[in-house]
């Protein structure tokens, strides 16, 4: 089951989608969510997904920028990122910036 969250902060409408309940736990607790909090208003400016699956995101296409971070102009992979235990991929466009985080197997 995925939980899905939204708040709005520093003038962002967030919306995150935790598979693992413990990932929702702790978007709750970082934010200050209520259970059963309302969706924000409009459509999301940053949109965070936190996936239960362990796998390593594909490097293809990807150039190394410097140690642990991958990038084609367009996507950018941070292994570890901040020594987190989470890689992040994070795909940008004109309106919306994706940030998907898989956990370290």
């Amino acid at each position: 089951m995925v939980a899905h969250r939204s708040f709005t902060s520093a003038g962002e409408r967030v919306v995150v989608d935790a598979e693992p309940a413990w990932a929702a736990r702790l978007v709750d607790a970082a934010v200050g969510l209520p259970s059963g909090s309302p969706d924000v208003d409009g459509e999301p400016t940053v949109r965070i997904r936190i996936e239960a699956r362990r796998t390593p995101f594909p490097r293809t296409g990807l150039a190394t920028v410097t140690r642990g971070a991958h990038s084609d102009g367009r996507r950018t992979l941070f292994v570890d990122a901040g020594g987190s235990g989470f890689d992040l991929l994070v795909v940008a466009t004109a309106d919306e910036v994706t940030v998907t985080a898989r956990r370290l197997g």
